[in-house]
């Protein structure tokens, strides 16, 4: 079952991060956003999840602001196809970067 609900990939606590402001746009255009993190955190009053199968509903969409210097994991892989893969799995409709 999908949801109304989309998520964002590298959202910020940080202002002036890419992140934060597409997150912050996405919250004031009335849109139910879900956060993700790679460590766990309140972003504006909302939880954070590391994983999109750690979200309560799959999101309509996931929208990817990841910066480049955290995309790449300590092994090599990339964290954007990890969550693409995970997008896949669970039916994600919509992909945006």
């Amino acid at each position: 079952m999908f949801a109304s609900t989309d998520a964002v990939a590298g959202a910020s606590v940080r202002q002036r991060k890419f992140g934060d402001q597409a997150y912050g746009a996405l919250i004031e255009s009335g849109r139910r956003i879900c956060p993700l993190v790679p460590i766990p955190e309140n972003i504006e009053g909302h939880q954070a999840y590391p994983r999109i199968p750690d979200l309560s509903e799959v999101p309509k969409s996931v929208s990817f602001t990841t910066p480049p210097e955290v995309t790449v994991i300590d092994d090599g892989s990339y964290i954007l196809v990890l969550l693409a893969c995970e997008c896949e799995q669970l039916g994600v409709r919509d992909l945006e970067d």
